[in-house]
């Protein structure tokens, strides 16, 4: 079983001392959260904002164009940016052990980089796997949900996207 978790950057910079993108893939400026997010060549990128959330999506289809809106290979990520009086930290770890409880648990362990924390997860259900890592932001208490999705039946096909695109994403740790 192949494990991959978020790489996050600790200190995002300008967009010429971004490292050279890993062969067949380019970067996406989130400029509303100060982050970057690697798209593999021939995907789509589509960024929406609702309220007081911002959600990336980095996807094999064009989901845009799909009458219901879904694809079926894909990264997502929510940025949950007012979360009250609610602690982020410990919302992601609550969340984390909810999808736990639906059943279809292939592994969870905590996670912890930077001001990040939180658990990852992978959970095989209703003919997919799904990769999460949930995260709360110690410092500024904003919620993170990354996870990548694929089909059973393509997993192992897609599964190295899922791992280059979520090794590597940048978060400010001071958003």
């Amino acid at each position: 079983m192949l494990i991959f978790t978020i790489g996050l950057a600790p200190n995002i910079t300008p967009d010429n001392q971004l490292p050279k993108p890993p062969n067949g893939y380019s970067w996406e400026k989130l400029d509303a959260i100060s982050g970057y997010i690697l798209k593999p060549d021939g995907w789509f990128f589509n960024a929406e904002k609702n309220a007081n959330t911002y959600a990336y999506f980095i996807t094999k289809e064009d989901f845009t164009k799909d009458p219901n809106g879904m694809f079926v290979t894909g990264f997502s990520l929510n940025v949950f940016t007012n979360m009250g009086k609610t602690n982020a930290v410990d919302y992601a770890i609550s969340m984390a052990n909810e999808l736990k409880g639906q059943g279809g648990l292939v592994f969870i362990q905590d996670h912890e980089f930077s001001n990040f924390k939180g658990k990852m997860l992978r959970v095989k259900k209703n003919g997919k796997t799904i990769h999460y890592d949930i995260l709360g932001n110690t410092k500024t208490n904003i919620l993170y949900l990354a996870y990548f999705e694929s089909s059973n039946s393509k997993w192992s096909e897609n599964e190295e996207f899922g791992k280059v695109i979520m090794n590597n994403l940048g978060f400010n740790p001071n958003f």
